[in-house]
């Protein structure tokens, strides 16, 4: 069983500007997804939204100070 150190909290409050995925409608489904070692959180999804709003809280366990942390939005179309 791993040990942790610690949480880490990833406010994600929005995305402004995002790159449409769907070139006819010109919009997207973003979510933020956010790892931390073996660990991945993703927020909701907002559909069809350039300027999603998601004022989330991500919680991931922190197994070193050395882990390292990936933050990133995936912009979809379903």
């Amino acid at each position: 069983m791993e040990q942790y150190i610690g949480l880490l909290k990833v406010g994600v409050i929005k995305g402004t500007n995002l790159v449409a995925t769907d070139f006819l409608s010109s919009a997207t489904d973003p979510y933020v997804v956010v790892s931390l070692g073996n660990q991945t959180v993703k927020t909701r999804t907002v559909k069809k939204n350039l300027n999603p709003e998601w004022n989330d809280e991500l919680t991931l366990a922190v197994p070193s100070p050395n882990t390292e942390l990936k933050v990133g939005y995936v912009a979809t179309y379903v």
